[in-house]
């Protein structure tokens, strides 16, 4: 009969690998692992009511625009307004409306908060509209065409 002999390296070795594989799916099951993105945590606690705009927020965008409203960007332009377009919070956007919806220039994207996971900012005739991933319009605040 013969005796096997485990160097001690290869049982190190051995147990390591073991217990690796023993904790890898208790590791993946937390719920810290759970949400998409490294600080997703983190980003959702400090940014969880933050779905709707506040007072600050207004007056970011009103200052920002009185600082741009000689050249204003696509979506606050006069050529930009549609007329007999129904815009609210909870509509949903269509085809049609989603091609007159602009993207929100970078200076003033930087200034507010961060969009709420899923939702993003637009400029939609004469708008600053929050809309989430289903194309509805959560809140909105309306800039002023001629201030």
């Amino acid at each position: 009969m013969r005796i096997l002999r485990i160097r001690p390296r290869s049982l190190v070795a051995a147990t390591a690998a073991a217990l690796t594989l023993a904790v890898t799916p208790l590791a993946s099951a937390s719920p810290a692992n759970t949400t998409p993105g490294r600080d997703q945590g983190r980003y959702q606690e400090r940014y969880r009511g933050h779905d709707r705009f506040d007072d600050h927020d207004r007056r970011i965008v009103q200052s920002w625009y009185h600082g741009h409203r000689h050249a204003p960007p696509p979506g606050l332009r006069d050529r930009d307004r549609r007329s007999g377009f129904h815009l609210g919070i909870g509509v949903y956007l269509d085809r049609d409306a989603r091609r007159y919806a602009y993207g929100v220039p970078i200076d003033l994207r930087r200034s507010l908060p961060p969009a709420p996971y899923g939702y993003r900012y637009m400029l939609i005739n004469g708008h600053l509209c929050l809309v989430d991933t289903d194309y509805r319009v959560r809140d909105m605040i309306s800039i002023r065409w001629g201030f």
